[in-house]
């Protein structure tokens, strides 16, 4: 992706971010407290993308990629939507 992209998800992520702050859910302030983890792709060791958790709630930041991580990052977005089904996070 170029600057320009990466800097419209740095803008989404912050927003993001703030709105997580202002949810009322009591496991917000457990997942503010959390550090992110970042995960690996298997093949090359490479960071792929970044998890916070706490709970039930989980954000994922998938690098190289934009608002289609389908499209830009496919074998990320399956690993990802693996992980989220079988609750690993």
């Amino acid at each position: 992706m170029g600057d320009h992209c990466d800097e419209i998800s740095i803008l989404y992520i912050s927003a993001a971010l703030r709105w997580l702050h202002r949810l009322s859910c009591p496991c917000v302030s457990g997942f503010h407290d959390e550090e992110r983890t970042t995960l690996y792709n298997p093949i090359t060791n490479q960071p792929e993308m970044f998890v916070k958790s706490y709970e039930n709630l989980a954000m994922y930041w998938v690098l190289d990629s934009g608002h289609s991580v389908p499209v830009d990052v496919p074998d990320v977005a399956l690993r990802m939507l693996n992980r989220i089904l079988d609750e690993v996070d």
